[in-house]
């Protein structure tokens, strides 16, 4: 039953102790939130209710009705019918952001001889919160709570006191219940996913502080960082909180009243440093791996197959390492587990398997010790209360749009949610109109966290100030690059704008010190081609993602499509052709997996892949996942 376990289940009484008239029941706990079936705030939740001692056989018929504020009954839910000794109770109900009670009643023929009244509950959305510190609730108290404290129609499971509550700061550490009181980001969370739903907002948090995504996992056994005891978090948190949300029905079927897993983790694997066991190199691929394999361990177990949203969480500050030497890596360790964070949710799951959702990326709040305290992280890892009211509007944002929630019409930043970090909005509008990347562009490599980060070090605290600082600082810098040349030179070449794949082959080019004039003779081959032959092969640069240099007008597969264009086969079909292709399928692959294009000598082996398994050819994962295990991914 989803009667909340992980707090302490409801005790049976025996009937005789009971008043002729009550009974009681298992499955609705005060204030609890049931998890709604659909989008609108009139979508109901199926609630599931045994009783906690044996009926009569006498007592064989019941009704289950909803009743008003002042207790008489509003309206029936379930209409009178038999009961079945063992079967759970069922009904379906829309609350809004009011909490309702339901009755309970058992009848001898026509006459009532049991009565139930339920205690306050709501219909809304739940959500299951795992991962470390920061979210756990580690956060300051300084500043104004988020307004979700004073909301009561917002609650939380409290495993302390065994109950639901309003959703209030302080509120305890996650970590370890009853061992302080501090700021959180789920109080901003509710607040912000509840004024686009209209409905209540729920939060079970089992994470721990100081975690690696490896203490999660099912066979688990190091020592807890705060106490130094063993543990085990997938046994002692996270299936228990589970099994609490989801209710066994006779049918072998799990309902699961919650949404999604919130996953917020990375900071323990990046700091721990894995050049300690010689990890180091598969850090991207383990990281990835243990979640997969958590996610997967937690439906075996618990039959709730709910997505995971996955943010990217990998920043701590240079003093909280342990050795010194270990700084030097900082910046790799954190792009690798951010790299595994944004894989997980690029994948199709396959039948059965759990999916991943892209979270919001706290690491663009970026902070460090002293100076008076940063205004995002003053002890370089954990949030204040400006960080953790974003934070939790982040999350908002991104649940939001996953799960069809539209936004209010007047939602600021609609373009991308890391914009409400205001470094994070000065660096993507300098990527967007001094380099003029696509949005999708723009997070395609580490340059935006990189100087979202590098500004957020900066302490400033005005967005002008903000803004002054990006355009007299990163802005030279982004107009003296080799992207900014490239990206200049083609609208006066070749009268169109570079694609992403030709901007990272010509970069590169100069990088490795190719000179600007051989680069601009590159670029303006097109010029000498012919209506049909610059047709096609604008198609092999936007659909193949090739660059000019590996374009060859005298392959004979390259003849043959200008031959069929000129003979009247439209460009659509021609594209549609080219996406059938090995290369088109292997390139997509490595876009997806490795962030960039494959060499001449990886496409030419993948091509040997595919031709030795013709099955990769119709399974996109499969062939991304082989992209993601290469070492140079």
């Amino acid at each position: 039953m989803a009667c909340l376990a992980l707090f302490g289940a409801a005790a049976a009484t025996p009937l005789a102790a009971l008043a002729q008239s009550s009974i009681d029941m298992v499955g609705i706990q005060a204030n609890q939130v049931f998890q709604r079936q659909g989008a609108t705030p009139g979508a109901p939740a199926t609630i599931y209710l045994k009783p906690a001692q044996a009926i009569p056989a006498a007592y064989s018929r019941y009704a289950i009705s909803l009743l008003t504020p002042a207790g008489g009954v509003e309206r029936v839910l379930v209409p009178l019918q038999s009961y079945v000794p063992g079967k759970l109770l069922e009904f379906s109900l829309a609350t809004g952001k009011a909490q309702r009670r339901v009755r309970v009643a058992f009848f001898d023929g026509s006459t009532e001889r049991l009565r139930w009244d339920s205690p306050p509950f709501s219909v809304g959305d739940v959500f299951l919160v795992a991962g470390q510190s920061n979210a756990a609730s580690h956060g300051t108290l300084d500043g104004t709570p988020a307004a979700a404290d004073v909301n009561s129609f917002h609650m939380m499971a409290d495993p302390v006191r065994r109950t639901w509550a309003p959703l209030r700061e302080p509120m305890a550490f996650a970590t370890a219940w009853d061992l302080a009181r501090s700021g959180s980001p789920w109080t901003a969370f509710a607040d912000a996913l509840g004024a686009r739903t209209d409905v209540p907002v729920a939060i079970v948090n089992v994470a721990r502080g100081g975690t690696a995504v490896r203490y999660w996992l099912p066979a688990a056994k190091d020592a807890d960082p705060l106490t130094g005891q063993q543990m085990n978090l997938f046994e002692s948190r996270l299936v228990p909180a589970g099994e609490s949300l989801a209710t066994r029905l006779a049918n072998g079927e799990v309902h699961c009243s919650f949404k999604a897993v919130l996953w917020h983790q990375g900071e323990g694997d990046a700091l721990s440093n894995p050049l300690v066991d010689g990890q180091y190199p598969h850090l991207r691929t383990n990281y990835a791996r243990d979640l997969q394999q958590l996610a997967s361990a937690f439906k075996r177990r618990t039959g709730c197959g709910q997505p995971w949203m996955v943010a990217r969480a990998s920043y701590t500050n240079e003093h909280w390492y342990a050795k010194p030497e270990y700084v030097q890596y900082k910046w790799a360790a954190e792009q690798a587990i951010r790299r595994a964070q944004g894989y997980l949710p690029t994948r199709s799951a396959a039948p059965g398997e759990i999916s991943f959702l892209r979270g919001p990326d706290t690491d663009l709040m970026a902070g460090y010790m002293g100076d008076g305290g940063h205004k995002y992280r003053p002890d370089g890892l954990h949030f204040r209360r400006l960080a953790l009211t974003l934070h939790g509007k982040m999350w908002a944002d991104y649940v939001g749009r996953a799960m069809g929630y539209n936004p209010p019409a007047a939602a600021p930043n609609a373009a991308a949610p890391e914009n409400l970090v205001p470094e994070a909005k000065a660096v993507w509008d300098l990527f967007a109109t001094v380099l003029q990347r696509a949005p999708e562009d723009i997070l395609a490599d580490g340059g935006f966290i990189y100087w979202t980060q590098y500004l957020a070090l900066q302490n400033l605290r005005s967005e002008a100030e903000i803004q002054a600082h990006a355009h007299a600082v990163i802005k030279p810098l982004m107009q003296n690059s080799h992207e900014y040349r490239v990206r200049s030179w083609f609208p006066r070449l070749v009268n169109r704008p570079p694609s992403a794949s030709e901007v990272a082959y010509y970069v590169k080019q100069l990088s490795a010190k190719a000179s600007e004039a051989a680069v601009r003779s590159q670029v303006a081959v097109e010029n000498n081609l012919t209506p049909a032959q610059k047709q096609v092969w604008l198609l092999f640069i936007n659909t193949l993602h090739r660059a000019a240099p590996e374009i060859d007008i005298q392959d004979p597969g390259f003849v043959s499509l200008v031959a069929a264009h000129q003979g009247g086969k439209p460009a659509s079909a021609i594209a549609a052709e080219l996406q059938g292709s090995d290369e088109y399928k292997i390139r997509s692959a490595f876009m997806k997996a490795a962030l960039r294009q494959p060499s001449l000598a990886e496409l030419a082996a993948f091509q040997q892949k595919l031709a030795a398994d013709p099955s990769l050819r119709s399974n996109a994962t499969r062939l991304a996942d082989l992209v993601w295990a290469l070492p140079g991914a």
